[in-house]
């Protein structure tokens, strides 16, 4: 265009000189060469030309980054796509790597009712496969002022396609992780929960949350216009990469989990007990193979697992399983001999109360192992005073009472407690004549669990282990073995385990013999104080055996407890499910039967 312009003006003076103005040679001469197009003069035009262009490309990029800059930017915004990547959370195993809970791409289907066409048939055609109800449904399609209501947070990805396939209006679907337990309800208590938005509540799901969250990513691309928008070549504007949770690998074995659990069911319903625990463990490693917990609903009588871990949180007094602890002490102290002889009374005057036997009416002499077989509260108290209420103390902290059952008395699980075991300074008179046979001091499962299995374990104590390791993209990575601390000789751990047999061979405990196997253990029969804590109950009872087997060569240790069975007397109703889950453990652990018995 400015050549143009030039060229007339040129053209212009021409005419001017023709018409007889006066023009000098170098003017005519200077405008024919403008005329013919001069290299000086082409060069100035293309300048022109360029400065022109880049003059536009400023008002243009003007006009899109400040003049119209929020309506550009709204326009790019719209043909980017920003995914959400998920980081599945990480999966609870048990001890053979078999899942216990795990993750998984599920379905959640919602509906905005605005957009809803025909309430009552989309309510009618969702109803079956969703498994709500027409009317429920009828509500939530008739909310006009929502535009997002969830109808199933939930749901398989096949309902979702069985649901697409309806071809209903209004209605969204979402890819969302779900928590599946595979294994079926088994270890509620301590597997815990998290929520539909992965979120833990409870159990081991919160207390390794920081091994199991999994980290989201993001991916934003361009998309092209139209209808179907798709992810244009090379479009990529930003890529985090997701990154699962580790899987945490327990020490639990699901079948034995399995077989405990329902062992217990039964044995609460038909004892009509308001709830049980049994712990199950291995004596080498400690490990818990199976930790069960079972509650009577209140209301409609079911027995069901209990919600929280009952072997780590409650707590009772254990009665006669405590006896042979204060044995155990009184002969690693030398205080006793295991072959001594008491003079044992039917009532016996400690401080200022007058002790009765409760289990049997004989008197005379009984040995220390006929102490322990007959349960004798009178003979327990007079090996009690040979040791002294300081060493009997001493001896309870190291079998773990009064502590948390985690390494360097840590709580194991949350909400563990510790139980109570009072200061000496604190017991009131009677205070050494009670605790030792189990009054006054009070126990969770797995520490009383653990102490027994301490002399099982040749005096070794173990810290209980529920979790074996963890497992990543760097394969398994176990937890730190912890070396156990020593509480009893080897001498004395044996002399104990040799009087428990006895307790079942010959004593309270016979209905925990299991065929082919000698088993070493004790009953207990433990009063309940009275609601508000004054005194002892006259008909409410905690009935516990705790024990392990085989007695010669011990593998496996096992505590039993019911609150309040109708039928008391820990040997008739703990000691027989002892019995029925160490059968089943041994045949399960494929542990070979006892030479002797």
């Amino acid at each position: 265009m400015q050549s143009l312009r030039v060229l007339v003006v040129a053209e212009n003076e021409f005419n001017k000189a023709s018409s007889g103005d006066s023009l000098t040679r170098d003017s005519v001469s200077e405008t024919n060469s403008i005329k013919a197009g001069s290299p000086k003069h082409r060069v100035g035009l293309l300048m022109l030309l360029v400065l022109g262009g880049l003059l536009l490309a400023v008002l243009k990029l003007a006009d899109i980054q400040v003049i119209n800059a929020e309506k550009n930017i709204g326009l790019i915004k719209k043909h980017i796509r920003t995914e959400d990547l998920i980081g599945h959370r990480g999966a609870i195993l048990d001890t053979e790597f078999s899942p216990l809970a795990q993750s998984t791409d599920m379905g959640q289907i919602a509906v905005n009712p605005k957009l809803v066409l025909e309430v009552e048939r989309t309510a009618r055609l969702l109803a079956p496969v969703l498994g709500h109800s027409e009317k429920w449904l009828r509500e939530r399609l008739t909310k006009p002022e929502k535009e997002d209501v969830l109808l199933s947070p939930l749901v398989d990805l096949t309902v979702v396609e069985e649901v697409k396939s309806l071809k209903l209006p209004g209605l969204i679907f979402r890819i969302v992780q779900g928590r599946q337990h595979p294994s079926g309800n088994i270890a509620a208590g301590l597997i815990g929960k998290v929520n539909p938005e992965q979120e833990p509540s409870s159990g081991l799901e919160v207390q390794f949350n920081d091994v199991l969250e999994g980290k989201s990513g993001t991916l934003k691309s361009y998309r092209s216009q139209g209808v179907k928008r798709i992810d244009l070549p090379n479009g990529q504007l930003d890529y985090r990469a997701e990154k699962s949770g580790d899987d945490l690998v327990l020490s639990l074995h699901a079948p034995t989990q399995w077989l405990t659990e329902k062992v217990l069911k039964d044995a609460v319903e038909k004892s009509g007990a308001k709830k049980g625990t049994v712990v199950v463990m291995e004596v080498e490693t400690g490990n818990v193979l199976a930790v069960a917990g079972v509650v009577r609903d209140s209301l409609s009588r079911k027995v069901e697992n209990a919600n929280y871990l009952m072997a780590y949180v409650d707590t009772y007094e254990p009665g006669s399983v405590n006896k042979p602890f204060t044995v155990a002490a009184a002969l690693e102290t030398n205080r006793i001999r295991a072959d001594q002889v008491f003079d044992v009374p039917q009532t016996y005057l400690f401080s200022d109360k007058l002790f009765r036997e409760p289990y049997f009416s004989s008197t005379g002499s009984l040995s220390v192992p006929e102490i322990l077989a007959k349960s004798s509260n009178i003979g327990t108290i007079q090996i009690a005073e040979a040791l002294g209420r300081d060493l009997l103390h001493q001896y309870l902290s190291k079998f773990g009472f009064g502590s948390y059952s985690g390494e360097s008395d840590i709580q194991a699980f949350p909400a563990e407690s510790r139980g109570i075991l009072k200061h000496p300074r604190d017991w009131d008179g009677t205070g050494l004549a009670t605790i030792a046979f189990g009054q006054g001091i009070s126990v969770t499962s797995i520490q009383l669990a653990a102490a027994y299995n301490t002399i099982a374990n040749g005096g070794v104590y173990l810290t209980p282990r529920l979790v074996r390791g963890t497992l990543g993209s760097n394969g398994f990575k176990p937890e730190d073995f912890v070396v156990g601390r020593r509480v009893l000789s080897a001498e004395t751990a044996t002399e104990v385990q040799e009087m428990l047999t006895g307790v079942v061979l010959n004593g309270t405990g016979k209905k925990a013999a299991v065929n082919g196997y000698a088993v070493a253990g004790k009953t207990g029969t433990a009063q309940k104080t009275r609601i508000g804590g004054f005194g002892y109950s006259d008909f409410a009872y905690t009935s516990t055996f705790a024990g392990f087997v085989p007695a010669e060569s011990p593998a496996i240790t096992i505590v039993v407890t019911l609150d309040e069975p109708l039928e008391y007397m820990a040997g008739l109703v703990a000691a027989p499910i002892f019995s029925d889950i160490a059968r089943q453990v041994l045949q399960t652990q494929r542990i070979a039967p006892s030479e002797i018995g």
